[in-house]
């Protein structure tokens, strides 16, 4: 498990049928164009699963400054770090889902912020924070193998001058990052841990907690 961005890009090349690099700064064009679609895949990636590497459980108090003007009675800041929902609960443990309820329990995300009627409020997402998503060394190999496909199949026109190449590796990498997200996600329990207290955001970015989920 875990990966560099230079495997990531030497994966790529691999995928084209080009000679892999042997450097982030070895001048040649394949290198290049791997820096030019980097960022993109990596947005791409985190938003294709549910990734245990990325998720991150939040408590999310009250925006005091801001008065809804009608609909919800609270705002809640949507995280900077935010890729994608998974739970949204009034539980701190997420047994209860916010949409599941049927008691006017309702939220809308919408402008930055989490629109409810009820607070504080709890939430598991994607997070692209650099200790979470964008930490390399906790993605799994499935997870680096879609991505390797996706960043080939996007730079596969421009040191290959294949479309048909291109097209053949888009479909590999959503492939694979379907079967590696459906077997990151069986290795999760299915029994929710009870934690205790809670802070504004549960793990503080530690990585070495024994108790977090979703690691």
């Amino acid at each position: 498990m875990g990966t560099t961005k230079l495997d990531l890009y030497k994966r790529a090349v691999r995928n084209c049928e080009q000679t892999p690099i042997s450097s982030l700064t070895e001048t040649v064009e394949p290198r290049f164009r791997c820096d030019d679609f980097y960022d993109s895949v990596l947005v791409w990636i985190l938003e294709q699963q549910f990734w245990r590497s990325a998720m991150k459980t939040v408590k999310i108090e009250l925006n005091e400054s801001i008065n809804p003007a009608f609909a919800f009675t609270y705002a809640h800041d949507l995280p900077t770090d935010f890729v994608k929902k998974q739970i949204i609960s009034l539980d701190e443990f997420l047994d209860f889902p916010l949409d599941e309820q049927q008691t006017g329990n309702a939220y809308l995300m919408e402008g930055g912020y989490i629109w409810a009627n009820s607070t504080p409020i709890y939430m598991r997402y994607v997070s692209n924070d650099s200790s979470y998503g964008l930490d390399l060394t906790r993605w799994t190999d499935g997870m680096a193998e879609a991505f390797g496909l996706e960043l080939a199949a996007r730079v596969a026109p421009h040191i290959t001058g294949s479309t048909v190449k291109a097209e053949d590796l888009h479909a590999k990498a959503h492939s694979k990052q379907g079967k590696a997200g459906t077997f990151d996600q069986l290795q999760q329990t299915t029994a929710r841990i009870r934690e205790g207290n809670w802070s504004s955001i549960r793990f503080r970015g530690s990585r070495d907690s024994s108790l977090q989920r979703g690691s």
